[in-house]
């Protein structure tokens, strides 16, 4: 089973904390992939980024302004 997270209206300043706790707990869980939308957060993705190096374990966060995007795009995919 491919588990995927999608983290709503992420700010930067205000979220930062919560949002890094949903990415590990998500991987902590087995997600394989979380994406973040709202504003782009490099340092908080970076962190996470490297947290997931170096624990090991396939991971990824990536950022898309638009969540409705990344719904369509996995609808498209039929969720793979």
């Amino acid at each position: 089973m491919n588990i995927n997270v999608l983290r709503l209206d992420h700010r930067i300043g205000r979220d930062t904390r919560i949002t890094t706790h949903v990415c590990l707990t998500a991987r902590a869980f087995g997600a394989s992939k979380v994406w973040l939308a709202g504003e782009e957060d490099h340092s908080m993705m970076k962190s996470v980024r490297d947290i997931a190096d170096r624990w090991g374990g396939d991971f990824e966060i990536e950022y898309n302004k638009s969540y409705m995007e990344v719904i369509m795009n996995w609808r498209e995919k039929r969720g793979k």
